[in-house]
């Protein structure tokens, strides 16, 4: 099975998959204001307020700070993906404190390219040289479609853009790293580079603490409602993260989300589109919920206090504090609620 994938430059006007320049998915091309992946991560994570604000059209959307290591991990996309001239400009140079650096630098983004110093340029290609074999010992159908250099190759996509009309009746949007389509299967691949480990055994918590089966199930969910074949049962999604490591030997990881995760996501991303729905419906981006609330005191706090009060020998011998033991219940909160505080005054 194949699909098509529309062409456009700024705008678009009906769901579809397309190839779309990276700015301009960034700022939102659906005819009205449409939720991405971290948007409806923000909403549910933060509030419908913070989630306005970051929004392209609603809100007051800047770029992400500048840094090497977001170029680095844009140079090990585009070398993985494909368009590395068109979307990486190599500064011959260690730093950005010369002028003709900085200049350099300046003239790239403004042409939409990311500027990377010659020693990350560098990294950049060791990293892509380990994964070119870790991808060839995987052998997996979707990741030997990633094996010639990014382009277009036994049914592979680089850089999809997916927007889809929610069932709810809001535009999705997401933008796919490497999208592979088979007669049974559509597989994404979502490509993370990090300083962090990428072992393996421990690669779960990693994917968990850091939200990124929400991304699975969004990106899931829009894909879906754009082939019948998936909403029909006729074909399956599967969601691989491609973990590697900016540190040599630049280890490779592959993963998957596991079906109990990939549930919960699920309910994860529902709630933010039926908050985000009712908000755009209403027009009302609430804030932070406006009531008081308790802050509970984790377990290592107690721990680390009573370790504290029995080994610093600055309270060696020290009187008792003759408030505490007049007004017992301050030293007793812990062991009663605050209903029975209240009521004891």
């Amino acid at each position: 099975m194949t699909i098509e994938l529309k062409i456009a430059t700024q705008k678009i006007t009906e769901p579809g998959f397309y190839r779309l320049p990276e700015r301009a998915y960034h700022a939102d091309p659906c005819p009205v204001p449409s939720l991405s992946r971290s948007i409806a991560q923000t909403a549910l994570s933060a509030s419908l307020a913070h989630a306005k604000a970051m929004h392209p059209i609603l809100g007051h959307y800047e770029d992400p700070d500048y840094s090497q290591a977001a170029a680095l991990g844009s140079c090990c996309h585009a070398l993985a993906f494909g368009g590395f001239d068109e979307l990486i400009t190599v500064i011959d140079a260690a730093d950005f404190r010369g002028k003709v650096a900085k200049t350099a630098r300046e003239e790239a983004e403004a042409q939409g390219k990311t500027a990377i110093l010659q020693p990350y340029y560098q990294t950049g290609l060791e990293m892509y040289a380990a994964l070119l074999q870790s991808l060839e010992d995987y052998n997996h159908p979707a990741t030997n479609s990633l094996l010639d250099g990014g382009m277009a190759k036994e049914r592979g996509h680089a850089e999809v853009t997916a927007v889809c009309m929610d069932a709810n009746g809001i535009w999705l949007r997401s933008r796919l790293d490497w999208m592979h389509v088979a007669d049974d299967r559509v597989t994404i691949i979502d490509y993370k580079t990090t300083a962090l480990s990428a072992d393996p055994f421990t690669l779960g918590k990693t994917l968990f603490n850091q939200d990124y089966h929400f991304q699975d199930a969004f990106y899931t969910r829009v894909i879906t409602q754009l082939m019948p074949q998936i909403m029909q049962g006729n074909m399956a999604v599967d969601f691989l993260f491609l973990v590697q490591e900016t540190k040599p030997p630049y280890e490779v990881s592959l993963a998957r989300i596991d079906m109990a995760g990939q549930v919960i996501a699920a309910k994860k991303v529902s709630a933010a589109i039926r908050l985000w729905t009712q908000a755009i419906n209403e027009n009302t981006f609430t804030g932070y919920p406006r009531r008081i609330v308790t802050a509970d005191m984790p377990a290592w706090e107690e721990t680390r206090w009573l370790e504290r009060e029995v080994s610093d020998p600055r309270f060696e011998g020290l009187p008792p504090d003759r408030f505490m033991q007049a007004v017992p219940q301050i030293t007793d909160k812990t062991k009663r609620s605050p209903e029975d505080i209240l009521r004891a005054g």
